[in-house]
């Protein structure tokens, strides 16, 4: 796995913020359901993310921030195909779960084994906007 190295973050939005808020995420969700996990990022500064937004944040990762590596079968399955009649509430125990773990951020696996993309679940973060 390539993870040491990740220090610097990247998150594409719509909406001008410096800190997030799971309230706000929920309110102004427009993509997948997976999105009330928390703050999604990418691990580079591609192309690619600016179709989630026009303004574009640099987040540093906290030295002290634990993470989990999920496959992106697994993490498929547990934000997709898991998912109750209550998603917000679904969603709401999921991180619970993962902060009492003391699970910081996930880092999703690709099938070629690199990380590009996850998501914050501790949203004690603070975002730089560098576009």
């Amino acid at each position: 796995y390539i993870t040491d190295n990740i220090t610097e973050v990247f998150h594409a939005s719509n909406h001008l913020f410096s800190k997030p808020d799971i309230n706000k995420i929920t309110q102004n969700r427009v993509n997948h359901i997976n999105g009330l996990m928390g703050l999604f990022f990418s691990t580079t500064n591609e192309e690619w993310i600016y179709g989630f937004g026009d303004h574009v944040y640099s987040i540093k990762i906290h030295d002290e921030f634990n993470y989990k590596i999920m496959s992106i079968r697994d993490f498929h399955k547990l934000t997709c195909t898991n998912v109750s009649d209550d998603a917000e509430q679904y969603f709401t125990d999921l991180r619970l779960e993962f902060l009492t773990n003391k699970i910081d951020y996930i880092l999703i696996e690709e099938s070629d084994g690199t990380c590009g993309m996850g998501v914050f679940i501790n949203l004690d973060i603070e975002l730089n906007k560098i576009n």
